[in-house]
């Protein structure tokens, strides 16, 4: 019930008059954005896991069970067991479905190979992120998997990002918010190659808080929530989210990403609302009740520093 599809449709319009569709793609998943290079189109989807339908995530409720650790534990004992059966039982195929190529009215089953997936190499919830290439020249469709979650999307001409949140189940005071970022190597025509993943403090606003240098380095904007004690209520349990914002430089090593520069924190208590890296300069604007605009000297990777601020009423949520 919770599966989706997308279809993506080629249509040619050489002929204004008479629009064609070429062929449509079927891929398991949800959009979440796309990019074209040259001839070849990117298209980013999510997926969950296809659970078994007969699956279940708690015991159903008995007061003779739920009223003793005992009865409880060996509840869930009884449901692990069950739930193995039932995974055990699906095909590969119902847990990873195949894509489909229509052209006229005959349809091609595309499944994926085992070579077509990886595990990444940084912390993440339960997920399929999936990178698709569409080589337009020659009408092929590949799809390259991680076990992660999508977020924002960055491409450069070579690589292309994904960003997702670090997500907590419960506030607790000592708290930091964090980003995992997935590199994909696109420069192949017909496949996406996945390279490496790292992790930054904080969270981006959106894609042009990601930036490639043209030495390879990826730059990061983030604003970084805390949670810290509050002092005013100490029954407060949850504490108090105290915010900064920084700017980090990573560069691939092996299969990770690492960060090797680290702006000083700045504007504390302000949170990013836009920023924009071209070449070795950078911009960020942060917001509380002025907007102040930071410009960064990105020349050195290793060393990223702000080189002029300037403060002006409102807030900026685009640079261009």
């Amino acid at each position: 019930s919770y599966a989706n599809t997308i279809k993506l449709t080629e249509i040619d319009v050489g002929d204004m008059a008479n629009l064609r569709v070429v062929r449509e793609v079927f891929l398991p998943g949800s959009y979440q954005s796309a990019r074209k290079i040259g001839s070849s189109v990117r298209i980013v989807l999510s997926d969950s896991f296809r659970y078994p339908p007969e699956m279940k995530w708690y015991p159903e409720y008995d007061p003779a069970t739920w009223s003793t650790k005992e009865g409880l534990r060996a509840a869930y004992d009884r449901l692990i067991a069950g739930n193995e059966v039932a995974i055990r039982a699906r095909t590969l195929e119902e847990w990873l479905p195949p894509a489909t190529l229509k052209v006229a009215d005959v349809k091609t089953s595309l499944p994926q190979s085992c070579t077509d997936f990886a595990r990444v190499t940084a912390p993440t919830r339960l997920g399929l992120a999936s990178v698709v290439t569409l080589n337009l020249a020659t009408g092929s469709v590949a799809r390259t998997t991680v076990m992660a979650e999508t977020g924002q999307i960055y491409a450069s001409a070579n690589n292309l990002y994904l960003a997702t949140g670090h997500w907590w189940s419960w506030p607790a005071v000592g708290q930091e918010d964090s980003t995992y970022i997935h590199k994909f190597d696109i420069t192949q025509p017909s496949q996406a190659v996945y390279l490496a993943s790292g992790t930054v403090a904080g969270h981006i606003v959106d894609q042009f808080s990601l930036d490639e240098s043209a030495g390879g380095h990826l730059r990061v904007v983030t604003t970084v929530d805390r949670r810290v004690p509050d002092t005013q209520n100490p029954q407060n349990t949850w504490g108090t989210i105290e915010t900064v914002n920084r700017l980090s430089v990573l560069a691939q090593e092996r299969d990770a990403l690492t960060v090797v520069g680290l702006s000083p924190d700045l504007a504390k208590g302000e949170r990013v609302m836009s920023s924009r890296m071209i070449g070795d300069k950078g911009f960020v604007v942060t917001f509380r009740q002025i907007d102040p605009l930071f410009t960064f000297d990105l020349s050195d990777p290793a060393s990223p520093r702000v080189v002029g601020e300037l403060k002006i009423p409102g807030f900026s949520t685009y640079m261009h």
